[in-house]
């Protein structure tokens, strides 16, 4: 098994984690605390890696979530959301509940219609290319969402 294939291998366990489906918009920080993940990479493993490897394991994590929301009966959604912390290193996603009408971030938001964009970023810091230093007044977090319904 190569480095990349056991990589993806530790990652396994996100796609089956149990999804906590809030009943009200009152358990946002339990949503949080329960549905977010962070993903980290050494800069070996960054060059190896392509952002299209790392969108079909989201996909799958998104299919199980799905799924999730289906067995369970519950209506509505979740709302999955993905950014890349430069400070951190790290690729985050969460899934809250689309009762949340806006994503729980202190920082001013833009939103990125490409997944891959934001995947990239994260590979290419992951790889020694460095992020910039971040002033935060002008810091402003790159946010990819979607909505998986329950259908």
């Amino acid at each position: 098994m190569t480095s990349k294939e056991a990589y993806f291998q530790d990652l396994e366990s996100i796609v089956t984690d149990q999804v906590y489906l809030a009943a009200s918009r009152d358990e946002l920080e339990n949503e949080i605390a329960e549905n977010m993940w962070t993903i980290g990479v050494s800069e070996e493993l960054a060059g190896a890696i392509a952002p299209a490897e790392v969108q079909a394991f989201l996909q799958r994590v998104k299919c199980n979530r799905r799924t999730q929301l289906a067995q369970r009966g519950q209506p509505g959604g979740l709302r999955y959301y993905l950014w890349h912390d430069p400070q951190a290193g790290q690729l985050r996603f969460n899934f809250i509940s689309v009762l949340h009408e806006a994503l729980p971030f202190r920082a001013p938001v833009n939103a990125c219609a490409d997944e891959a964009a934001i995947i990239r970023a994260w590979l290419q810091d992951s790889g020694g290319v460095g992020a910039p230093l971040l002033d935060s007044a002008d810091y402003r977090v790159q946010v990819y969402e979607e909505v998986l319904l329950n259908y």
